[in-house]
């Protein structure tokens, strides 16, 4: 199944219209973005969630944030943070959770092996140091992708990623 196939099967799991689907996008330089408080990203999204009715412990908005704060961090510095190179931001919102798409123009990486390599890695921190020890965003990216999304996939190049967060809504 391919990068695009992924996506919309995601889309698909978290409920989404197949049309008018809500987004939240940002697109900027890498520059641009590291200029960014990463840990200011998040906050919007976290608003429209609030306000579509989701309900949620602070531990699982703590898990969304930290993961989408190191993905960005991850694409901007991947960019060397150049005026010339994009970083885009784009969050799904769908009945049952929200799926986050973050693409840069960077060379990638080989996920496959750094994925292989992090979960062979002894002595990971613990899910409540990655939450709540890790004050600057950084090097954990791919542990809490595994950790705390519900699904996740690379394209083959490594420059762009979709994540699942599965979330309930409040009943009304």
């Amino acid at each position: 199944m391919g990068f695009q196939e992924r996506l919309e099967e995601m889309l698909e799991k978290t409920g989404h219209a197949e049309d008018g689907r809500e987004i939240f996008r940002l697109r900027d330089t890498a520059y641009k973005w590291s200029t960014y408080p990463v840990k200011k990203c998040f906050d919007p999204v976290l608003e429209k969630l609030f306000r579509k009715g989701f309900e949620f412990s602070e531990r699982r908005e703590q898990e969304m944030r930290i993961t989408c704060d190191e993905i960005l961090l991850n694409s901007y510095v991947a960019c060397e943070e150049r005026e010339d190179l994009f970083v885009e931001y784009i969050v799904y919102f769908g009945t049952k959770g929200i799926v986050v798409h973050v693409k840069d123009e960077g060379e990638g990486f080989d996920h496959k092996q750094k994925l292989t390599d992090t979960r062979e890695k002894p002595n990971q921190p613990t899910d409540d140091t990655l939450l709540y020890v890790i004050d600057v965003p950084g090097n954990t990216g791919l542990l809490c992708l595994l950790r705390f999304t519900n699904d996740f996939e690379y394209n083959k190049k490594g420059n762009e990623v979709i994540m699942r967060f599965d979330l309930p809504m409040t009943a009304c």
